[in-house]
C-alpha cells in the first residue's frame, strides 16, 4: 500500500468516527443542534483561513466536502472510497 493510500484511508477513517460521534452526540442529546453547528462552522472557517494562508488544495478539498456533508450527505460515502 502506497503511503498516499495509508494516508488517504487514514483520513477516512477519521472522519467516519467523528461524523459518527458527533451524531450520536446529537441524537442522545449529548450535545445541541447549535453546538454542532457551532464545531461545523468553526471547523470550515479554519480551513478557509488555512486555504486564504497556504497554496495546500487540500483545505479547498476539505471545505468542499464540509459543504457536501452540511448539506446532509454522509461524509465517508463522499470520499469515494477505492
Amino acid at each position: 500500500m502506497s503511503e498516499d493510500n495509508s494516508t488517504h484511508l487514514t483520513a477516512e477513517a477519521a472522519l467516519g468516527l467523528v461524523e459518527s460521534l458527533l451524531l450520536h452526540l446529537v441524537e442522545s442529546k449529548k450535545l445541541s443542534q447549535d453546538e454542532f453547528g457551532e464545531i461545523f462552522t468553526s471547523l470550515m472557517d479554519a480551513h478557509r483561513e488555512a486555504a486564504e494562508e497556504t497554496d495546500d488544495p487540500r483545505h479547498k478539498a476539505i471545505i468542499t466536502l464540509l459543504e457536501k456533508v452540511q448539506s446532509g450527505h454522509n461524509g465517508v460515502r463522499l470520499t469515494g472510497s477505492k
